[in-house]
């Protein structure tokens, strides 16, 4: 995949601006453009990029992990307008969603299935799909309109191993939506969930003591858990979450600070970053980041 973080996010600038730092040969020019880079312009238009490059002929240096040729086409979509934030806790999302046929989502459900919760538009999944056709890859975003494109786009590569679900993630969800499931999930992830910062907003965060357990009884004994967050003291606070379920424990593998807190993961264990990773690796910004094994 293309390194997404080195694309410059340029800000405007002025006409008489330009002439007057070109007119003196200062260097101030590159300064101005680049040194009022904003998350959410950023994040824009990582996201946007990766699209782009995803579905143009490959270079040389990039044939082997890229896309084939003859999807290089894009769909003709309308772009679709979606809020970033929305609040799970609304009326609006309290119904749950229907069950899925897992049978007509993939070409073969009986593969070893990783669900990656709060999946935004999938760019991780279709990363991953082609990859490893090994594996299912389901996604689960709660808006809908995000979700409905990702299946387009899926469709229109030509993967079947890779599918989306609109569905608000609370306790009690994904008990129902994987009800007629009878694969193994053997990876879950939440990357770069929703942070909600604010403190009278923090109860809408995905990862609660009710969720926990029932990603404890859907994944499959010596499955894997990731997750990440661009705010320590979200990544903190899942973390402690999941490792307050018995069913959860740090690998072995895991390197422990000075005063005995387990560290942050340096890499992914996947094979490429999300748009939101990427646009932190863009602004020089950490990801802390931590895998669980499911106790057997």
């Amino acid at each position: 995949m293309c390194k997404l973080w080195n694309s410059p996010v340029v800000h405007s600038v002025s006409k008489r601006q330009m002439q007057h730092y070109r007119g003196t040969g200062s260097s101030a020019l590159s300064t101005l453009q680049y040194s009022r880079t904003s998350r959410t312009k950023a994040h824009t238009s990582v996201r946007h990029f990766f699209f782009s490059v995803a579905c143009t002929k490959p270079s040389q240096q990039l044939q082997e992990n890229s896309l084939p040729e003859e999807r290089a086409e894009p769909p003709k979509m309308r772009k679709v307008r979606s809020r970033l934030h929305v609040n799970p806790l609304s009326p609006e999302f309290a119904a749950l969603p229907a069950v899925p046929d897992w049978s007509a989502l993939f070409e073969d459900p009986t593969k070893p299935l990783h669900v990656d919760l709060g999946c935004c538009e999938g760019e991780l999944l279709f990363a991953l799909g082609p990859q490893q056709p090994e594996m299912n890859y389901v996604g689960v975003d709660i808006r809908e309109r995000v979700v409905d494109r990702a299946k387009q786009w899926a469709a229109h590569l030509q993967l079947r191993n890779v599918s989306f679900v609109a569905a608000n993630v609370q306790p009690g969800t994904l008990p129902h939506l994987f009800q007629e499931f009878t694969g193994k999930v053997r990876i879950l992830s939440i990357i770069c969930p929703d942070p909600y910062i604010q403190k009278r907003w923090r109860n809408r965060r995905i990862v609660k003591t009710g969720v926990v357990d029932d990603i404890a009884s859907l994944l499959s004994p010596g499955g894997e858990v990731v997750i990440a967050s661009e705010y320590e003291e979200v990544a903190s606070e899942m973390r402690q979450l999941f490792l307050e379920n018995a069913s959860f424990r740090l690998p072995g593998s895991t390197t422990y600070e000075s005063d005995g807190a387990p560290a942050w993961e340096e890499y992914s264990p996947f094979k490429e970053l999300t748009a939101r990773e990427r646009t932190a690796r863009f602004a020089n910004n950490p990801i802390y980041r931590v895998v669980l094994e499911r106790a057997a």
